[in-house]
């Protein structure tokens, strides 16, 4: 079913096409409203708006129709003369035509749509088959950039031991922000080289590939480095001159604040 006749306070609902239901509050099953508006439009194209004080939710017999069930409420409906009717209510039940499947995902583009909605084996399949060599680099850079970021994950943590053993020694805010910088450099990095592999006649492998290559020769530097000199990792000078520029700021701005 698209919608099981449960409502939430301050959400619009569309039982069907051309109705609207909202309500001001809600208790906590979703069947008793406050606040309660409705608007729908008929088969000829008439407008029709209840708000009520109170109502209750319950589908029909059959569950592809909705009853609402309204108190103390007022009641515009157009009719097909031009002329409106408008007037309040103690009570009153409406009959709604209830949507009973739920709408349906935008179609995967499948073989023939762009590459990052594309499966593996389809990817292959349009790198061997495609109709243009820049459809086929296409095709080959997203399956690089695919297996780029699934190989460079066992990689990180050789980026992260020499990191966190400089960071013990500063302050762990800057190992953080240095390691979100560096994260999302290397994003940057390898997503510009599938731009330039999609645009030029750059070889896919090469444009996405370099960046991984430099970025895991660099996570194996940093961690040699860093076993061979546990207490001077490379990251240790970089975390000492932020820490040094942080607090010369925060000193000079301390000192305007005293003179202000």
């Amino acid at each position: 079913m698209g919608w099981d006749a449960r409502l939430q306070g301050k959400t619009f609902i569309s039982p069907r096409e051309g109705a609207v239901l909202t309500a001001d509050r809600a208790d906590p099953a979703g069947r008793t409203l406050h606040g309660v508006f409705v608007r729908w439009t008929t088969p000829e194209g008439l407008e029709q708006v209840v708000t009520a004080k109170s109502g209750r939710l319950q589908p029909a017999p059959g569950g592809n129709r909705l009853e609402i069930l309204l108190e103390n409420g007022q009641q515009y409906r157009e009719r097909a003369n031009g002329q409106a009717l408008i007037g309040g209510f103690d009570r009153l039940s409406l009959d709604l035509a209830l949507d009973t499947e739920a709408p349906a995902f935008r179609a995967r583009a499948g073989g023939g749509g762009r590459e990052r909605e594309l499966t593996l084996d389809e990817l292959e399949q349009r790198m061997a088959h495609g109709q243009t060599p820049l459809e086929r680099g296409r095709a080959a850079s997203e399956l690089y950039i695919r297996m780029v970021r699934s190989i460079s994950v066992p990689i990180l943590p050789l980026l992260a031991m020499p990191l966190g053993m400089a960071a013990k020694r500063g302050k762990r805010g800057f190992g953080v922000a240095l390691a979100a910088a560096i994260l999302l450099l290397y994003e940057h990095a390898i997503e510009f080289g599938q731009s330039i592999a999609d645009t030029t006649d750059v070889s896919p492998f090469v444009a996405v590939w370099t960046p991984f290559a430099l970025f895991a020769a660099l996570c194996v530097w940093l961690f040699t480095n860093s076993l061979r000199r546990p207490g001077e990792t490379p990251f240790t000078l970089v975390l000492e001159h932020m820490t040094v520029v942080s607090d010369a700021v925060r000193g000079r701005l301390g000192l305007r604040k005293a003179s202000a």
